[in-house]
């Protein structure tokens, strides 16, 4: 059977015949599973009908058994009834007992000797079945039997009972005769007046008893039936009866069941239940079941039990072969079946092949980089894409886990609800920022969701990625110019509110301090109360002042100007700005530790506008310490280093005032942010304004009871940050007021 794909090509034979063997051998394997089962069954059926019917056979040896004794032990009790009553003749004349005896044997072929033993155990008549029929024993050979077990257990009974022995050779003269197996039944036989006068002995004839018995296991519809082996235990004493080939029946006589492995193999289910069954190895059966012969009286244990070799597997397989055909029948359907279904699965996985084949080449040639994992997260396949986003071939990754990816700003609170989310089975959207493997950092938009197989339960993960580094530049971009823009926007505003208040308070300012000075002036050369009126003009003008130093604040933040760069000695710079505060501090106890810098290279900066910097940082550390207690300290620092090949100069003022929280540290640096009762809050935000101005970073840190501000600067800043801060500086100040006023 051939099939045609799409494209046109005829499957090969070879696919063909593997897809059928992958349906045919396990189809196959659960027929063979059937036939077997089906074989169970008829072995089972087998061995119950074997079973019953050798436990029915049994059962009605041991009735036939049981009804034989009792009527041998009827005879024995009316026969030693009617030797009872000729006592007195036995004593006179033993010739009229024996043939009385005589005549008793002559219709009962079954007795092989019948004797009279008086009380003390000599026989006094018996009478025996020969050859040539029924004979006396001359009373010279008569024996004495007063050791006999027979003798000494049938004396001692009570009349009307009797004692049965077990099967056994009859011993005359202390030799044991062949072929002469007997079964010894004895009663005491009493005179008229009660007297027990003596004992009277049957032997019957044990091959005859048990040949009428074993006809219950001959087969007369198939004579070649195996007969088996019958046996009939007595206390320890075990018979066995078996039929040789010529159709004879041989008995062997075990005087203790160690004799025989099968005797002793039934011996330990004897000593169990009443009855049952023992399958024994080579497909033999044993049944066996217990009899109590004269209800109990004999006061012995006797079973009879049959093994046979059952040749069930013979039954079983003429049965199991007779459905042969159909067997065969189903064995062509199933290969007709895998065939086709073989044919069907082959084509079906041909246009599978195809599908898979496009989808592959599609994800292949796919813009997004596209990543599988495995259920440990670890890769096993990447796109071309992937390779051209991160530089690493797909054979570099595979085996390793996607987080060698991450840079060190990666968010483990976000890979962590990553994996909470495929966990539910659901997709996960978000962005990464990954290290290539030149080292550079992308950011890329990910798509990650779990794919679970249908039959494995095995789970898989799949990646879709896209790099939007563009796009995050634009963003940042668009987010610093929108800062720019609202930056510019407060600083018009701030320039108008700085118009306004130039025009409309700078001018009253200064005519309320001119007069202020004047009257401080004539109340120092009045006599009245001098001092008095000197401390309340003082105040005034301090008020005044306080005033003018806010206006100034704003416009110096509102207005930048131009930077009037020029080479600028930072140490100098510092020195100059504590001896102008030496009185301050000096009354404020602050302590200045210097640590600058020797032979500090000069570098390029407005001079104006990195005084109002360092001057503001200080003041500001100055205010800080005012909550101290004990030693108050300001610390300044001057060092240079190297980044990047660029050299800077980094400058450091420490004090150990009030500490910052989180919160101040954040909004230091914004415009009007304020801790104090007095101030505008502009301090900072115009240190910040003029470092940024300068091309340099300013930050500040606060950490075991000290704070520390750190502004670095490079020793040469670039024409482009002087232009674009100048170009800045003019579009603020568009409507911001002129500077010189």
């Amino acid at each position: 059977m051939f099939h045609k794909s799409k494209s046109g090509n005829i499957c090969q034979p070879k696919p063909l015949c593997l897809e059928t063997l992958k349906f045919f051998i396990p189809s196959l394997l659960l027929l063979t599973i059937a036939l077997g089962i089906h074989y169970a069954v008829i072995v089972h059926e087998q061995n119950l009908l074997i079973a019953q019917e050798e436990s029915l056979k049994v059962e009605q040896t041991r009735k036939k058994l049981e009804q034989k004794i009792l009527r041998m032990q009827a005879d024995t009790l009316r026969f030693a009834e009617l030797v009872g009553h000729q006592t007195e003749k036995m004593v006179t004349n033993r010739d009229a007992i024996a043939r009385q005896f005589s005549h008793i044997m002559a219709f009962k072929p079954q007795y092989m000797q019948v004797r009279f033993l008086s009380s003390d155990g000599a026989e006094k008549v018996r009478l025996e079945r020969t050859i040539n029929g029924v004979s006396r024993q001359l009373n010279h050979l008569l024996q004495d039997k007063s050791h006999r077990r027979y003798f000494q257990e049938g004396i001692v009974l009570q009349p009307g009972t009797v004692y049965l022995s077990p099967l056994d050779l009859n011993v005359e003269w202390h030799s044991p005769q062949p072929e002469k197996l007997t079964m010894r039944m004895a009663t005491p036989v009493s005179a008229d007046n009660g007297e027990t006068v003596g004992l009277l002995v049957i032997n019957y004839d044990g091959v005859a008893l048990l040949k009428e018995l074993l006809s219950v296991f001959e087969d007369t519809q198939k004579p070649s039936t195996p007969f088996g082996t019958f046996r009939l235990v007595i206390n320890s004493v075990t018979v066995e009866f078996t039929r040789l080939d010529d159709q004879k029946i041989q008995f062997t006589l075990l005087e203790s069941e160690e004799d025989s492995s099968e005797t002793k193999l039934s011996s330990k289910r004897l000593n169990g239940p009443d009855g049952g069954q023992l399958w024994q190895p080579e497909e033999r059966l044993t049944t066996y079941s217990s009899l109590s012969p004269l209800d109990g009286i004999a006061n012995s244990s006797w079973w009879v039990s049959h093994t046979i070799v059952t040749g069930r597997i013979q039954k079983t397989s003429t049965v199991f072969f007779g459905n042969l055909p159909l067997y065969i029948a189903l064995l062509i359907i199933l290969g007709v079946v895998s065939c086709l279904q073989a044919g069907h699965r082959l084509a079906v996985r041909q246009v599978q092949d195809e599908h898979l084949h496009q989808l592959t080449h599609i994800v292949e040639l796919s813009p997004s980089a596209i990543m599988l994992t495995d259920s440990d997260a670890r890769i096993f396949y990447t796109n071309a894409a992937f390779t051209q986003l991160t530089g690493y071939q797909s054979s570099e990754v595979k085996g390793y886990t996607p987080g060698f990816l991450q840079s060190s700003t990666a968010n483990l609170e976000q890979y962590g609800k990553l994996w909470d989310t495929l966990k539910q089975g659901k997709p996960w959207h978000g962005e990464f920022h990954n290290r290539r493997k030149d080292g550079s950092l992308f950011w890329e938009a990910a798509l990650i969701f779990p794919i679970r197989h249908p039959w494995s339960r095995e789970t898989c993960y799949v990646a879709i990625k896209q790099d939007i580094s563009n796009e995050k530049a634009l963003q940042e971009k668009l987010k610093q110019e929108t800062l720019v823009r609202f930056h510019q926007e407060q600083l018009v505003k701030i320039g108008r509110m700085a118009n306004m208040i130039a025009h409309d308070l700078r001018n009253p300012l200064t005519s309320i301090k001119i007069s202020l000075q004047m009257a401080q002036r004539r109340a120092q050369n009045s006599v009245d109360q001098p001092s008095r009126h000197d401390t309340l003009w003082g105040l005034a003008l301090n008020q005044v002042e306080y005033m003018e130093r806010i206006l100034d604040d704003i416009l110096n933040y509102s207005s930048q100007g131009q930077l009037h760069v020029q080479n600028l000695d930072t140490n100098m710079l510092l020195s100059r700005i504590i001896d102008e505060m030496q009185e301050t501090l000096r009354k404020a106890g602050v302590t200045v530790n210097w640590s600058l810098a020797p032979q500090l290279p000069t570098m390029v900066a407005d001079p104006a506008r990195l005084r109002q910097v360092f001057q503001n940082l200080l003041n500001n550390a100055l205010q800080a310490t005012e909550s101290t207690r004990g030693e108050r300290f300001i610390g300044i620092e001057t060092r240079f280093g190297l980044k990047n090949e660029s050299p800077y100069l980094m400058v450091t003022i420490t004090n150990n005032g009030k500490q910052m929280d989180c919160h101040t540290k954040n909004h230091a640096f914004e415009p009007f942010f304020t801790t104090r009762a007095k101030g505008t809050g502009l301090g900072l935000a115009i240190v910040k304004k003029q470092v940024d101005r300068h091309g340099g970073q300013v930050t500040i840190d606060s950490l075991n009871g000290i704070v520390q501000v750190c502004v670095v600067l490079p020793l040469c800043p670039t024409s482009e940050i002087l232009t674009e801060s100048s170009d800045r500086s003019g579009n603020a100040l568009m409507y911001a007021v002129n500077e010189e006023l």
